[in-house]
């Protein structure tokens, strides 16, 4: 949320965003790279940030206003358009909930519907298609190595990205 115009600029031009004010305060860099299946994704995003900053200096936050009031005003555009990006199908959480706590009960076993999208449900989506292609990558450079050690080199990469610091953590956000 504290990310400045500088930042996205350097990140163009350098493709390299650095992240410097982030939660548990650990300094990261997100890679651009030009042979991600993102990289698209990830310049247009950055494009539109830029385009749609807040104010001269901050990108999400307009100059005195105060962190959580941006914070929530990001909440509040995924949860009033997330219509525009999410699959059809998905629905509220709490009735998402109920529907496996009932199959639980029942000793049913149904696959847990799709809940609609979160700021931090992006973040795990994040996660989710940088570790697939981070590990497609490595099984592709290094073909002699064990599947699980390159599963767990993969999520310590996006553990670190993550700003987690453990792999362990990471499993949340990565396929089963």
């Amino acid at each position: 949320m504290t990310l400045t115009n500088a930042q996205i600029k350097q990140g163009i031009k350098y493709k390299q965003l650095d992240l410097i004010n982030t939660k548990g305060k650990r300094p990261r860099g997100i890679s651009i790279d030009p042979a991600s299946k993102m990289y698209n994704l990830q310049l247009r995003a950055l494009q539109f940030a830029l385009e749609n900053k807040k104010s001269d200096d901050k990108i999400f936050c307009a100059r005195g206003e105060q962190m959580h009031k941006a914070i929530k005003s990001v909440q509040n555009w995924v949860y009033n358009n997330r219509d525009k990006f999410e699959h059809e199908g998905r629905i509220n959480r709490n009735n998402a909930r109920e529907i496996v706590r009932q199959a639980r009960d029942n000793k049913t076993d149904i696959k847990a519907p799709r809940t609609h999208i979160t700021t931090h449900g992006l973040r795990h989506s994040y996660a989710h298609n940088l570790y697939t292609e981070f590990l497609q990558q490595k099984i592709e450079r290094d073909r002699e190595k064990n599947i699980k050690e390159l599963e767990k080199e993969a999520r310590l990469e996006i553990s670190a990205l993550l700003g987690h610091g453990r792999e362990s953590i990471t499993r949340i956000y990565t396929p089963k």
